[in-house]
């Protein structure tokens, strides 16, 4: 899985950060990545369905 926020690989920044966003519990790469996904909600739930969907 890929960090909604960046693309990069989950774990590469050491361990996944939940975030709840929308709602959802979603896992980014870093506390940075967990304030960028919760400021737009749209734009992190549409990535982690893309990231789904490639898979």
């Amino acid at each position: 899985m890929k960090c909604p926020v960046t693309g990069e690989e989950l774990g590469s920044m050491g361990e996944p950060v939940a975030v709840t966003v929308g709602g959802r519990t979603v896992y980014v790469c870093c506390r940075g990545c967990a304030k960028r996904a919760e400021a737009d909600p749209t734009k992190t739930l549409a990535a982690v369905e893309a990231e789904r969907a490639a898979r």
